[in-house]
């Protein structure tokens, strides 16, 4: 945990072969955010072929995640790169 809350990550793939980080855009989470991309015929053969995949989530991006309430502070992108 750091002092914004959990970071989740979601690992797919043989994680012997090189690594491909994903990271999302704001009010997404991974499944959302690169669904088009990774249900491609193409790109699955060749991402999930060549790469193991991490999809990082930042806090309360994660799949489930609760509804944030406005009285929650919102993160600012340095936030999330932090």
């Amino acid at each position: 945990m750091f002092s914004f809350g959990f970071v989740s990550v979601a690992i797919y793939g043989d994680q012997e072969k090189p690594v491909l980080i994903t990271y999302l855009d704001l009010a997404l989470n991974h499944m959302s955010c690169f669904q088009g991309l990774f249900l491609c015929p193409q790109a699955f053969s060749l991402l999930f072929h060549n790469f193991c995949i991490y999809h990082i989530s930042p806090p309360g991006h994660e799949l489930g995640a609760a509804t944030m309430s406005y009285n929650d502070p919102l993160l600012s992108v340095d936030d999330l790169a932090d």
